[in-house]
């Protein structure tokens, strides 16, 4: 079992990670929650969306089925997309840490 799918189907929270590909969200929390959230949700918006709605208190579960994405086209690009997901995650931890206080210990 993936992490994504047992986070979802274990603790219903996206605890480990959150990969925005094959999203599925219910129409009340993404008007709420929204996807537009400024210079501080603009690098890895799906990172931040999730963050937002989990302090928010929506659930997060996995659903079994099929659904077809576009990948990057060249080794630049998917280079350039996985630099742009670390900066947005190191950058939203810190964000999301600062305004809710998350207690980070080992």
């Amino acid at each position: 079992m993936g992490k994504l799918r047992f986070q979802f189907y274990l603790f219903h929270k996206p605890l480990f990670s959150w990969k925005g590909s094959y999203v599925v969200t219910q129409v009340c929390a993404e008007k709420k929650v929204s996807f537009d959230n400024g210079l501080d949700g603009s690098v890895a918006e799906d990172c931040y969306f999730a963050m937002k709605a989990y302090m928010e208190g929506y659930t997060f579960n996995f659903i079994e089925g099929e659904m077809w994405e576009k990948s990057p086209f060249t080794l630049w690009d998917f280079m350039q997309q996985r630099k742009r997901w670390i900066q947005g995650k190191k950058h939203k931890f810190y964000i999301v840490n600062k305004e809710v206080k998350i207690p980070v210990t080992v």
